[in-house]
């Protein structure tokens, strides 16, 4: 078994000692593993993939956990790395413990309050927008465009494309 030599992690400034348990049962779900394996020591990075829908004969999970302590790494692949499970159909699936040499822990990126949300309607560019839109605006004296005129225009257009493109070939 390798355990490595711990590094530090960049934003947290903590020692990473990250850990990957793949082929768990696509049934187990995520409160049914930390049920069956006991609760989690001291991490600060947990996360649990569930199976794919589809591609695999027999979906599987994944759990990835970034202990804090190297020795509670070392346990916990003891405990897990071999261990067999059986799911709902009585279908073997043996647990293979890995640790994970130089990952990073993924950056969520921090979701900030836009201070000018919902507030587009009070703008001299969206008010403008709209009288020229509804034709309220003073500046255009054109009289606005029947929707039928409109499609006849469309048409045409569409027509002379088809007409151009049948030409080159």
């Amino acid at each position: 078994m390798w355990i490595r030599v711990p590094r530090i992690h960049f934003e947290t400034n903590l020692l990473a000692f990250q850990a990957s348990f793949s082929n768990i049962p696509g049934t187990f779900t995520e409160e049914d593993f930390l049920e069956r394996f006991g609760p989690l020591p001291a991490h600060n990075y947990f996360f649990y993939k569930p199976p794919l829908p589809f591609g695999m004969r027999a979906p599987t999970c994944t759990a990835i956990i970034n202990f804090l302590v190297e020795e509670d790494l070392a346990v916990w692949l003891r405990r897990l790395h071999g261990s067999v499970i059986l799911d709902a159909r009585g279908q073997e699936f043996v647990i293979e413990g890995d640790v994970m040499v130089n990952q990073h822990l993924p950056k969520f990126p921090v979701v900030e309050a836009d201070e000018v949300e919902g507030s587009i309607e009070e703008t001299d560019e969206f008010l403008e927008f709209q009288a020229h839109w509804e034709g309220t605006d003073e500046a255009s004296n054109a009289p606005p465009i029947a929707a039928d005129v409109l499609q006849k225009i469309m048409l045409l257009e569409i027509e002379e494309k088809k007409a151009k493109t049948s030409k080159h070939t």
